[in-house]
């Protein structure tokens, strides 16, 4: 489920080669380590440690504010929710910080409430708030974490109230509306529309409720069957899709901004059906093609030693970037 994506997150941050354990982050300031087979302790406690200087700060100068301002100190509200608290959930609780999860959880049970938030944007509120919740109560069983996450869940699946079930990005939580931002003349990102369904498939398994999964499958079922321009080569998505129409906004193609979670879910999809879902594995296979025929590149020994990237192309116009941001490095 969702908690495989904080597993890996964990994983990797405890294989940083280099991590030091000086100043106020020193390993001695947190709880020890329970040690694994394998275990490198001494980077998982610096990763710890690590953690615990930052959660601290949050905890002393912005507890239950969304974030805090590292250089101010200050609080910061952006999404309304508690978002760094949230977030942290699951990681508090693979790094047995049981003192710290258990005030975080509390607060979640007396404090977190959904209903007043405005502007708030789909797909962030999804992956962090929705997902930190539910990865939370996997690891846990907290039922009052699970509670929150199906609180969220009803309030949010009005975003998908659209004439072809894609959702609209942005959604007020008291006012009801939803919307795309002017700059996008209307459309979801496609990123927005198709990085749900981990989340929401999730919730429906654990609440029993069908209608979660059934707005992201929805979607996905939109994806594989709608009318594509006859030059878009298939397993390739445009940046930008209209809830309203259906059709794709934009010719630009990118494993970057906009689209790049997309694909990654196709994959997660697949795994979390127990690799049973042939639809949604043979549209990861397509991408797969389509990402390598069109969209990587090779520099060349003289420009860049022989190295190897994936730009951005327009499959109307064949103009072909040399645009790599550092979102599309997740592909390899």
């Amino acid at each position: 489920g969702v908690m495989v994506m904080a597993c890996l997150v964990l994983t990797a941050a405890l294989a940083i080669p280099g991590a030091t354990t000086d100043g106020e982050c020193a390993a001695e300031d947190a709880p020890p380590a329970v040690v694994r087979r394998g275990a490198q302790v001494e980077r998982q406690n610096a990763t710890r440690s690590a953690f615990l200087h930052a959660w601290r700060s949050y905890a002393t100068y912005a507890w239950g504010q969304d974030e805090v301002n590292p250089v101010s100190r200050l609080a910061v509200s952006s999404f309304g929710m508690g978002l760094t608290l949230v977030d942290s959930l699951d990681t508090m609780h693979l790094m047995g910080l049981s003192e710290e999860f258990a005030a975080a959880v509390a607060w979640v049970r007396t404090r977190l409430r959904f209903g007043e938030q405005e502007e708030i944007n789909v797909f962030e509120v999804t992956i962090r708030v929705l997902g930190g919740l539910l990865s939370a109560y996997e690891l846990s069983g907290e039922r009052s974490v699970l509670d929150a996450a199906d609180e969220l869940g009803q309030r949010l699946v009005f975003a998908f109230d659209s004439p072809t079930g894609l959702p609209y990005g942005t959604v007020g939580l008291k006012s009801r509306k939803r919307y795309n931002p002017t700059w996008s003349r209307g459309a979801s990102t496609v990123a927005e529309v198709a990085t749900l369904q981990v989340e929401f498939r999730a919730l429906s398994r654990h609440t029993r409720k069908p209608v979660y999964e059934a707005v992201a499958q929805r979607v996905m079922a939109h994806l594989r069957e709608m009318s594509r321009p006859s030059a878009l080569p298939r397993g390739l998505y445009p940046t930008m899709i209209s809830p309203v129409s259906g059709e794709f906004a934009s010719s630009d193609l990118t494993l970057g901004a906009r689209a790049d979670s997309a694909y990654e879910y196709l994959l997660k999809q697949w795994l979390m059906s127990s690799r049973t879902d042939s639809r949604v594995a043979q549209m990861y296979t397509e991408s797969v093609a389509a990402i390598t025929a069109h969209l990587v590149r090779e520099g060349g020994l003289a420009r860049c030693a022989n190295c190897t990237y994936i730009g951005r192309w327009n499959f109307r116009t064949k103009r072909y970037e040399d645009k790599m941001d550092h979102l599309v490095c997740f592909v390899p």
